[in-house]
């Protein structure tokens, strides 16, 4: 289960003043379906700055614990800074 998102938090360890990026989007996961992209910026999650969730080593927000959990976005891309909120669901891994 889960929103179906990864960011690049091993990269920015120790160093918030560096962007936090989307690593990877699993295909047809709750953040594919909103539109979250590889190389989104995230710029919060879950209202705390991305700074700040650097600085903390705090990524449990992106972690969903149960299905139908809720993780606020607010991420920056060549078309402007938009919100998000992802609903986590069971997702259905690529392998048998």
């Amino acid at each position: 289960m889960g929103y179906g998102v990864m960011v690049a938090g091993r990269e920015v360890t120790g160093r918030p003043d560096l962007p936090l990026y989307v690593r990877y989007v699993e295909p047809g996961s709750p953040a594919s379906l909103a539109g979250l992209a590889r190389g989104d910026q995230i710029l919060s999650v879950n209202g705390v700055a991305a700074s700040t969730v650097i600085s903390t080593e705090n990524y449990a927000a992106l972690s969903a614990t149960a299905t139908g959990q809720t993780l606020g976005l607010v991420v920056r891309n060549a078309n402007g800074d938009r919100t998000l909120t992802l609903t986590s669901s069971a997702l259905r891994m690529p392998w048998p």
